[in-house]
């Protein structure tokens, strides 16, 4: 049984909704709802009473709750303290991040960290967004992930900066004099998709719009991507950490609606962290903090 599916059925119990759950975890009402019928099959009887207006414990899962609950606790203890013993073993902190954060953030935040810590090594690793902060995490080995949160998992989450999307065009796209570009507006257009795993972010806001460009997929990196757009070859989304200091020969506009990456960093435990990865994440929150104020 797994220990997500019993975490899971507390939060639905707590908030009387599937649906709400599914928002909270940012999952699929339909895939929770899948959860919850796979863990009453495993257990042999029903745990939640469905109806139109929510959801709520039955009677034999009021009686298990107590146990559910203990279980939960000492599961997560157990994590801690495994977690508190590998680290006690570490002097190198192994980080995975984004292209863009490795070339925007990550030298400022070494040179700090390694005044701090200069007996500590720092291994870096890029990471694309279909490599899950869990399996990051777990069987990567990773202290910290820099990613952008989608759907919540198995690990604390500090929210860094909301990154703004931006229309990639070509220098001489005539936008109307509209500051901002419409995404409807792609409709039609030769539209390049980054290579698999760094194009989730661009994908995830153009499933809000009935736009239907002529999508192109590539194997391409975002510079490469800025490259053919800067020579008239259709257009693209990137994020504006993405595209600072490289493209100066296209035009660059905020897409409407305003869209965003939720830009942070992912650890176990916060809870359980060595002392050194704590000093590295406050490293890398002052950082995104001076960022932010430069931008006001």
């Amino acid at each position: 049984m797994e220990i997500e599916k019993l975490k899971v059925l507390m939060l639905a119990a707590e908030l009387g909704s599937l649906n709400k759950a599914a928002e909270s975890l940012k999952y699929t009402q339909a895939g929770l709802t899948r959860m919850m019928n796979s863990l009453e099959n495993e257990v042999g009887f029903q745990l939640l009473n469905r109806r139109y207006n929510g959801v709520s414990l039955t009677d034999d899962a009021k009686s298990l709750m107590p146990t559910i609950r203990k279980l939960v606790q000492n599961y997560d203890a157990l994590n801690e303290e495994m977690e508190h013993i590998r680290n006690a073993h570490k002097k190198t902190i192994h980080v995975a991040t984004l292209t863009s954060v490795a070339s925007q953030w990550i030298p400022v935040i070494i040179k700090r960290f390694s005044k701090l810590h200069p007996d500590v090594n720092v291994d870096f690793q890029i990471a694309d967004l279909l490599d899950a902060a869990d399996q990051l995490l777990g069987d990567a080995e990773m202290d910290i992930v820099f990613t952008s949160m989608l759907k919540k998992g198995n690990f604390d989450w500090i929210h860094l900066k909301n990154d703004p999307l931006l229309a990639v065009l070509p220098p001489d796209y005539d936008n109307g004099g509209e500051p901002f570009f419409r995404l409807e507006k792609f409709d039609g257009m030769d539209f390049y998709v980054s290579s698999p795993g760094f194009d989730v972010d661009m994908m995830h806001v153009m499933e809000t719009t009935n736009a239907k460009p002529n999508y192109k997929p590539t194997n391409l990196d975002d510079q490469a991507l800025i490259n053919l757009i800067e020579n008239g070859m259709g257009v693209t989304i990137l994020p504006e950490m993405a595209v600072r200091g490289r493209g100066d020969r296209t035009q660059l506009l905020p897409v409407y609606p305003p869209s965003y990456r939720d830009l942070g960093l992912a650890v176990r435990s916060l809870k359980a962290v060595t002392p050194e990865v704590r000093d590295f994440i406050k490293i890398s929150r002052a950082v995104a903090a001076e960022e932010r104020n430069r931008a006001k």
